[in-house]
């Protein structure tokens, strides 16, 4: 007769059953449930429940392992990934490798044997006779580069990439072959030459080639629709290869016709670190010429257009107008863009200044009526896409011109100098207003940058109380937030604006009419210059 004494509670096999039981109860959930749940999941969170059994393992691993891309792997993960797929026992089980879909190197293990790592982990996906899982491939600042060309054009390894995005300083790269992988839909490329005065031979050599494989893009992919292109390039008019350059941009004028293109990002920086003594201007007519008017009116399919070419003007005729419906840039372009039969529903207006600088000019021109706009961004913005300290941003009379022009706005981001109060007639029209987000650069007198003393000096109640005038009257308003870029007057010097700001305060309200108004603060103040 079996014993009836009862086993303390956690010894024994009945919990273990019990466990056990909950385990395969959850894994009979359909896979589509299993698709949301992992959707709101952390990396981390879906690495722990691999670890619960062998069952969650073959279940979630697959999830897990799907984007590699987003977030971005920090440096640890990415080297314990590239380890992963170089391991035989991977090869020989390869339920890891086959279940990536977007997967990213990144710089962390640039020197040369963790490359040859990474070169290798890429020829063995491509390699495996199931490998078509992959659809995406981002190679981040690490070299390889000409190693990878030579893998993706290697016959059909790898069927269904259709993304590539690729980051990299230019001469680190002898060719640009990769660019003719066939049958991608994505393409981003963001090169980048360092700033070195005795550069002519090496840019004209990697002007010559980018062009030659640029020129081959509309035959490899045919039916690609996202094309991003940046290209920092530092501009010496001694040893700057201009005829180079300006084959590069007619040949990206002359042949990249695309039938299928919908989203395009052109940027082109040509400055350098002596454009920091304000003298420097994008629009000076002795740069080099980068109109890539031609190279617009030749894509008619365009709906997202970021542009951040000074030199490229809007052409008369512009045959995606039509069919536009966000654009990014300057107030310049976007008056030219909105004089037209245009349907722009989201518009980024962008100042891109010299990294860190304060003196330079605000761009602004006066936008034509758009009624259908309901999305607006007016920032300032250094070539590190941080944000500008800059005292003289947009002013008063140009928000009022902008509200008029944009009556129905759902949602707005501005940079402003002054005081908050002067703004706030003209917000207080826009009575469909959903969200607002102000940025705005202060001194603080007398002590020293600190959590407390920036709460004593700028407290969220002083935010509060100038907000209360606003959401009175504007009845769908739901969050306001207040970015402040904060200096301390002692750190105040002639040099002060070649310095990102001390502190970083950013404040977030939202409010509830349930039963009276009430404001909820959330907190973020960033410390450091870094």
């Amino acid at each position: 007769m079996p014993s009836t004494k009862q086993k303390p509670s956690g010894q024994g096999k009945q919990p273990e059953k019990a466990v056990v039981t909950h385990v395969d109860g959850a894994l009979d959930a359909p896979p589509e449930l299993w698709e949301i749940i992992a959707s709101s999941l952390p990396r981390k969170s879906l690495a722990a429940l691999c670890l619960v059994c062998r069952q969650f393992c073959s279940t979630i691993s697959a999830i897990l392992y799907r984007d590699l891309s987003d977030p971005p792997l920090n440096i640890a993960q990415s080297s314990h990934l590239v380890e992963t797929l170089n391991n035989e026992h991977t090869l020989c089980c390869p339920t890891t490798s086959l279940s990536i879909r977007k997967l990213a190197f990144r710089e962390g293990y640039a020197a040369n044997q963790k490359s040859r790592a990474a070169i290798e982990a890429l020829r063995g996906l491509a390699s495996h006779p199931q490998a078509s899982v992959l659809r995406a491939l981002h190679w981040d600042s690490m070299p390889g580069l000409d190693d990878s060309g030579r893998i993706l054009l290697g016959g059909n390894h790898l069927p269904n990439l259709t993304e590539l995005v690729v980051k990299c300083d230019a001469e680190r790269v002898n060719n640009f072959n990769f660019i003719q992988t066939r049958g991608l839909q994505t393409l981003q490329l963001d090169l980048k030459m360092e700033d070195d005065y005795d550069q002519y031979e090496l840019g004209r050599k990697i002007c010559y080639k980018l062009t030659e494989a640029l020129q081959m893009l509309p035959y490899s992919s045919p039916l690609l629709h996202t094309f991003h292109f940046r290209l920092a390039y530092p501009y010496y008019e001694e040893t700057f290869p201009h005829e180079a350059y300006s084959d590069l941009i007619a040949a990206m004028n002359d042949s990249m016709h695309f039938s299928a293109l919908t989203t395009l990002e052109l940027s082109v920086d040509l400055q350098n670190d002596e454009s920091f003594d304000g003298e420097f201007d994008p629009y000076d007519d002795d740069l080099p010429c980068t109109d890539f008017g031609k190279f617009l009116v030749a894509n008619p399919t365009l709906v997202d257009l970021t542009l951040s070419v000074a030199q490229t003007t809007c052409p008369k005729d512009v045959p995606f107008l039509p069919h536009l419906r966000f654009f990014k840039g300057t107030f310049e372009f976007a008056a030219a863009l909105l004089a037209g039969p245009a349907h722009v529903e989201k518009l980024d207006l962008t100042f891109t200044g010299p990294t860190y600088a304060a003196f330079t000019v605000f761009r602004t021109v006066p936008l034509p009526s758009h009624p259908s706009l309901t999305h607006l961004e007016v920032l300032a913005l250094d070539h590190n896409g941080k944000p500008l300290k800059m005292v003289d941003q947009l002013t008063p009379s140009t928000l009022a011109q902008l509200v008029s022009s944009f009556p129905n706005l759902t949602h707005l981001d501005i940079c402003i100098s002054g005081r908050f109060e002067d703004y706030r007639k003209d917000l207080m029209l826009l009575n469909k207003l959903q969200t607002l987000r102000v940025q705005e650069y202060k001194l603080f007198p007398g002590f020293k940058l600190a959590r407390a003393g920036v709460k004593e000096e700028f407290p969220p109640n002083k935010c509060i109380k100038e907000f209360k005038h606003i959401v009175s009257n504007l009845s769908a308003l739901q969050s306001i937030e207040i970015c402040i870029l904060a200096d301390a007057e002692e750190s105040v010097d002639e040099e002060i604006a070649f310095y990102p700001p001390e502190m970083k305060i950013e404040y977030r309200f939202t409010w509830t009419r349930l039963p009276t108004l009430k404001f909820l603060s959330r907190t973020k103040i960033t410390r450091g210059r870094d």
